[in-house]
């Protein structure tokens, strides 16, 4: 487990860290990050405007999001802090997902991200996500950078 250091507590400094906006900021609070790792927390899969419900339950298939924007907290914490690097989650493989509604769970979600390899190319994690003494999802993320960073231009 990362040993706790300085880290963003609340969704509010969190938000610098995503591309992310509003309610689609499902990490709450970054517990503890290294060079190579990451855990984090997340209470809002109860929450009945959760912006990833469907037909009024929260299926487990969303833990890969959870998992992704944990991953991207920590290259942006691992890079330099404030400015997220443009990536794109290219692939979730070896995924085990052990539970079916994550909205009827009572505890936080315990988000963890170790990062496995990087090149100039991207970066592959193992994640974890667990509720209590349970693991929800285990498997690996694959994150790509774009070969170019152009940023979108306004159109007149």
């Amino acid at each position: 487990m990362p040993t706790r250091v300085d880290t963003p507590s609340m969704t509010d400094d969190i938000r610098h860290l995503l591309p992310h906006a509003g309610a689609m900021i499902l990490i709450d609070r970054v517990l503890a990050h290294t060079e190579t790792e990451i855990t984090c927390s997340a209470d809002n899969h109860r929450d009945l405007d959760h912006p990833l419900r469907h037909d009024g339950t929260l299926d487990s298939a969303v833990l890969i999001e959870y998992a992704a924007q944990a991953t991207a907290i920590h290259g942006t914490l691992a890079t330099i802090p404030g400015t997220p690097r443009i990536a794109f989650l290219a692939a979730a493989r070896k995924l085990t997902l052990a539970r079916v509604r994550l909205d009827t769970l009572h505890q936080p979600l315990i988000i963890h991200a170790r990062r496995l390899l990087a090149s100039a190319d991207g970066v592959i994690y193992n994640a974890t996500v667990r509720h209590v003494d349970t693991t929800l999802l285990d498997g690996r993320l694959t994150v790509m950078f774009p070969a170019t960073t152009a940023q979108p231009t306004e159109h007149a």
